[in-house]
């Protein structure tokens, strides 16, 4: 059931995000430039990589 709950969050999340990025983000003024699409493709990662990097020297 644990397994069930978590593959559960992790679609309410996505649709959550889907729903804020066909709504909201047309709404937002982003200049269409490299350094606007450079931010948005490397941020994921970038913060996947940190929250990552943090839980394994949080580990013993």
């Amino acid at each position: 059931m644990d397994r069930l709950g978590f593959i559960v969050k992790v679609f309410i999340a996505s649709a959550v995000v889907a729903g804020l990025i066909k709504y909201a983000a047309p709404a937002l003024a982003i200049p269409a430039n490299a350094t606007s699409s450079l931010i948005l493709v490397l941020s994921p990662s970038l913060l996947m990589a940190a929250v990552l990097s943090w839980r394994l020297w949080q580990q013993p």
